[in-house]
């Protein structure tokens, strides 16, 4: 029997349940949270070379093992000394950056548009858009966005789901979360000049 730790009012995660590998291919598909969206998302990273995460509310279901609620988007975390490669696989999209406090995007042309405190970059191409988290972290540490004094071991990170999808577990509340993001009012459809 695996104990049982209660997240959220209508999400229980297992704790000590048996891995991946140890349980039935039935129980496999009946703790597996599948979608349009995430399989997009998928497919869409395929040829990405770098660890990436989805996060926000897709991450808190596939945590759950099930969909909890309906989702505007898929929000994706990388490292943030990817990002030369992440601006390169996505070359001919267009690209924002979120300007933190001033509720806008502006373009984002280059990696020395994403400086710190810049962590949110919005890319759209063809009625298609993808929203990136940028995670920063020292050596073994990832560090917590809003308090970079607030660490955690770099292997807490990530987990997978039953199928292989990559999150970030709901280990910490949202407002700490290395990925979490300061919604834009209104995000704009095209960014402004830097």
């Amino acid at each position: 029997m695996s104990a049982k730790v209660a997240l959220l009012p209508f999400c229980v995660l297992h704790i000590d349940s048996p891995r991946p590998d140890e349980r039935s291919e039935k129980g496999l598909k009946e703790c597996a949270v599948s979608s349009p969206e995430l399989d997009r998302i998928l497919r869409l990273m395929e040829g990405f070379h770098y660890p990436w995460f989805i996060a926000g509310g897709w991450a808190l279901d596939l945590a759950c093992g099930r969909q909890t609620r309906a989702h505007d988007d898929v929000d994706l975390c990388l490292f943030r000394e990817h990002i030369v490669p992440l601006l390169r696989f996505f070359e001919d999209w267009e690209k924002a950056v979120a300007v933190p406090e001033e509720g806008r995007l502006v373009s984002c042309r280059s990696e020395r548009d994403v400086e710190p405190p810049r962590h949110e970059l919005h890319f759209r191409k063809e009625g298609r858009s993808v929203e990136f988290l940028l995670i920063d972290r020292e050596g073994d540490k990832v560090l917590f966005r809003r308090d970079p004094s607030i660490r955690m071991p770099l292997g807490q990170l990530a987990r997978k789901d039953p199928l292989g999808k990559p999150y970030v577990p709901p280990a910490f509340p949202s407002s700490r979360s290395p990925c979490s993001t300061d919604r834009l009012p209104g995000k704009r459809s095209a960014p402004e000049a830097a």
